[in-house]
């Protein structure tokens, strides 16, 4: 990658359709390869996986590379052109493809991530006769300095709200250093978790199944692990897209092959007690999900087997725990804000252009409830006709 001046200068280009995969995937790997701990979510597998198990036939593929000033591709920002329906008003949504199924996609970045989201936003803006409303959610908060280019231009209406948050921890120092630094209750927690768990399962193990041979074997256990819990009946987390499970089944054989996904099981003997679903890219390792046998609660196994598989981190390349899909801050989530020290929140940016189908839909609306919200002594009975 060239370094100097003309590598402020850039530019973007919004490749559509389904053969702007073919056109990219290979610079867009190399990129992924040379870029410092980018995100996982914005991978060409991941990526592509995510349009084939979530896009409805009629979505669009919209990814914008974004070159320096000698044509090198130095970002790349991949969404889906969707068609949705408001007041039965049909609207072009662009959305981020990486947030179906990951998490704080972002945009991958060879330069300062706000520069390829200034650029990028500014191919959109070029094209805002081809879309109704960008819906980009979980943005990281360093990068909205980008958002204010938006903000002047007065036939859009933006607005950025808080949206997602993220435990992360750096890996640095010992296990034992990092374990000593927790609370006085999170280190008796963590050993009375340890006493209760051999205690109920003598003789527990800890299996890593990271080959891309035996992993789908592996997450249909984790599977079966979530379904006792009670968010399978609550249609959350895991179970929010009937979709999401066929989509891990296709992804992690993938990941494993390049040593980017392990499934984690805590098992008695045969018995599988707690699991974790592990990705990784570079440097940077994501807890994605973990789910604990409910007979076991009083042992709080999921918590003791994500620990211990962040212990194993201590020592190795990684720089980065990263626990994904938070929609409260750590503050209200003490069971992982005790162990992750630094709190990473996003944004969700809404771009609306003012269109008069749109604007008297508004205008109708807001007169509707201004007047469902006069008390009765306001009103007064009207006559028919001239003069009544």
């Amino acid at each position: 990658m060239r370094t100097g001046p003309d590598k402020l200068f850039l530019s973007a280009d919004i490749h559509c359709g389904l053969r702007a995969f073919d056109h990219l995937r290979d610079e867009w790997q190399q990129a992924v390869e040379r870029a410092r701990l980018p995100s996982l979510f914005v991978s060409p597998v991941f990526t592509e996986l995510s349009w084939e198990h979530f896009a409805h036939p009629s979505d669009e593929p919209w990814l914008i590379a974004v070159r320096d000033a000698a044509g090198e591709l130095v970002g790349l920002l991949p969404l889906a052109l969707c068609t949705e329906h408001r007041h039965r008003v049909p609207l072009k949504v662009l959305r981020h493809i990486g947030t179906w199924s990951g998490d704080r996609p972002g945009v991958l970045h060879l330069v300062e991530g706000w520069q390829v989201w200034q650029a990028a936003l500014s191919a959109l803006l070029a094209r805002q006769q081809d879309w109704h409303r960008l819906d980009l959610r979980e943005i990281d908060d360093q990068n909205l300095p980008a958002v204010a280019m938006l903000q002047v231009v007065n036939t859009l209406s933006v607005s950025a709200r808080p949206d997602t948050y993220a435990g992360v921890l750096p890996i640095t120092g010992t296990w034992d250093d990092y374990f000593k630094s927790r609370s006085k209750n999170t280190r008796q927690a963590y050993r009375r978790s340890e006493r209760l768990l051999e205690e109920a399962c003598p003789g527990f193990e800890v299996e890593v199944i990271e080959s891309a041979d035996t992993i789908g074997a592996a997450f249909e256990r984790y599977v079966a692990i979530e379904r006792l819990g009670w968010k399978s009946g609550a249609n959350i987390g895991f179970w929010a897209d009937a979709r999401e499970a066929d989509f891990h089944r296709a992804l992690l054989p993938r990941l494993a092959a390049t040593g980017q996904a392990s499934v984690w099981m805590l098992r008695s003997g045969t018995r599988d007690i707690a699991g974790l679903v592990r990705l990784r890219q570079g440097g940077i390792t994501y807890e994605r999900y973990s789910a604990y046998d409910p007979e076991f609660a009083r042992c709080s196994p999921g918590t003791w087997l994500c620990m211990e598989a962040v212990r194993r981190l201590f020592g190795t390349d990684c720089v980065r725990s990263d626990a994904l899909g938070l929609h409260e801050p750590l503050v209200n989530r003490p069971a992982i804000g005790a162990w992750y020290d630094l709190e990473q929140r996003t944004s969700r940016l809404v771009v609306t252009r003012e269109m008069t189908g749109l604007r008297l839909l508004r205008q109708s609306r807001d007169a509707i409830d201004a007047l469902r919200a006069l008390p009765a002594s306001r009103w007064r009975k009207v006559g028919v006709g001239v003069g009544a």
